[in-house]
């Protein structure tokens, strides 16, 4: 694990220029309301660190105006006996932890640190287990059972497992978070890229709380898959999907990401290879949603 710094530095990206749009105006409107009345706002991340990532600028914005902002984390947990999955083996080699609890606590307490300069309140763990550690039955060459792999890729098709068992329980789980809130602004990985787990938690989002008109739901761009992949534009298109650019508070964005010691230098060198430069840039915060919804939604009285 390399702790070079200065050998390993994070820039923020340039502005891009601007025009006024329905959507900047609708996001800006939303801010301040949260800002003004003081909105329960829940930022969801598939794994720790996702909304350091994709989010640290908003929610530092949010929580320096005294906004209560809260993580919920979805996908954290690992168990032994699974060392010799594919990506559990790069996973553990990345950090250099061999212990599985050794590993969860790692993780946990980077997070924990990062959200705390961040300002958020109130950290939540449903701690279903990380996609590289779920399973399913097989058959091996001698006709026994055995776990094997869940994925063998970390994008693709969702397992009917996954749909059937894990899905309606993430659902129950984000439902229960927010029922005694009036209003509530929650926010989910729109998904660029396809990795597996942040589809499922976005998915899981939109069921649970898209009827429910005090909740709005916000979906944020994937880093660092936003470096490298476009946004699904069917997807978009059919969710009646506009977005809005954010360049607030990225100094304590990229402070925070160094609280993840174990992840952010790997991301360094993984940018680099993406972009083929040396100056390692973390894109502008994009955030996603119907023009129209957030228009409704700020009519209705705290």
């Amino acid at each position: 694990m390399k702790q070079n710094e200065s050998a390993y530095k994070l820039y923020s990206s340039p502005l891009k220029s601007k025009t006024s749009t329905k959507y900047t105006a609708a996001f800006t409107q939303l801010i301040e309301a949260i800002k003004k009345d003081k909105i329960a706002c829940y930022f969801i991340q598939p794994h720790q660190d996702d909304i350091a990532l994709s989010s640290g600028g908003l929610i530092k914005d949010l929580t320096s105006s005294g906004v209560a902002v809260k993580s919920i984390t979805v996908l954290s947990h690992i168990v032994v006996g699974r060392e010799h999955f594919p990506f559990v083996k790069k996973l553990i080699a990345q950090t250099g932890q061999i212990d599985a609890d050794l590993y969860n606590q790692l993780r946990d307490n980077e997070d924990k640190e990062a959200l705390r300069m961040l300002g958020v309140s109130g950290r939540i763990n449903f701690g279903y287990l990380d996609l590289p550690w779920r399973t399913k039955s097989a058959m091996d060459s001698k006709g026994n059972i055995i776990l094997s792999p869940l994925y063998p890729d970390v994008f693709g098709l969702r397992a009917v497992e996954d749909e059937k068992e894990l899905k309606p329980k993430i659902i129950q789980d984000l439902k229960e978070q927010v029922k005694n809130d009036p209003k509530a602004v929650v926010f989910a990985p729109v998904g660029t890229g396809g990795h597996l787990d942040h589809l499922l938690v976005r998915d899981s989002c939109l069921e649970a709380f898209q009827n429910n008109p005090n909740i709005v739901i916000i979906l944020y761009s994937d880093v660092p898959y936003s470096l490298h992949f476009s946004t699904d534009k069917e997807f978009l298109k059919s969710h009646n999907l506009g977005n809005v650019e954010f360049n607030g508070f990225q100094q304590d964005r990229i402070k925070a990401l160094y609280k993840y010691p174990s992840q952010i230098y790997h991301l360094i060198d993984q940018i680099r290879e993406w972009e083929g430069i040396q100056q390692a840039e973390l894109p502008a915060e994009d955030y996603y949603f119907d023009e129209a919804i957030i228009s409704e939604f700020l009519k209705i009285k705290s």
